[in-house]
């Protein structure tokens, strides 16, 4: 038993180690909280879309799903995203709290997708079971889909979803 749980503590070590990454529509990998890439002088700087951790508002409660960007950040209870059953989602991007709406929503035992929108702003996940962690709760892996002003953004979340 001892020799599991020594497991389970370096595998948790691993994938914090890791970070938080997000993907541009070029493919390239940077860590959340990178600087911008500087520009030459003969392109406009285009804002770029940043994710912040924060606390789930009251309306999140109930059934939900709460993602973050690694293990780490998701036992440590600092969100990325955050959804009731009852189609009201939250992210925080560039400081401010958004309030989303869901659009869609298909889901089965081993995969969900929804989308949400509102302000601008259109957010879709996409995350599949990799563990159940209680009686009502499972463990997912997957991405946020951050689109806001022909910008997009791509997420890597864990989360954890259930009542």
């Amino acid at each position: 038993m001892q020799k599991q749980w020594k497991w389970v503590g370096l595998l948790w070590v691993i994938l914090a180690a890791c970070g938080p990454r997000t993907q541009s529509e070029t493919g390239n990998t940077t860590a959340v909280d990178s600087a911008p890439v500087p520009t030459s002088n003969n392109t406009k700087a285009v804002p770029q879309l940043q994710v912040q951790p924060f606390v789930p508002p009251a309306a999140i409660e109930g059934c939900t799903g709460l993602y973050a960007g690694d293990s780490a950040s998701l036992m440590q209870q600092q969100y990325l995203f955050a959804a009731s059953y009852s189609g009201t989602a939250f992210i925080q991007l560039n400081g401010q709290l958004q309030q989303l709406k869901l659009q869609n929503r298909s889901n089965n035992s081993a995969e969900i997708k929804e989308t949400y929108t509102g302000n601008n702003l259109k957010v879709t996940v996409t995350v599949a079971q990799y563990q159940q962690s209680g009686d009502e709760v499972w463990l997912y892996r997957g991405t946020l889909l951050i689109e806001s002003d022909g910008e997009k953004l791509t997420v890597a979340v864990w989360g954890e979803v259930g009542c």
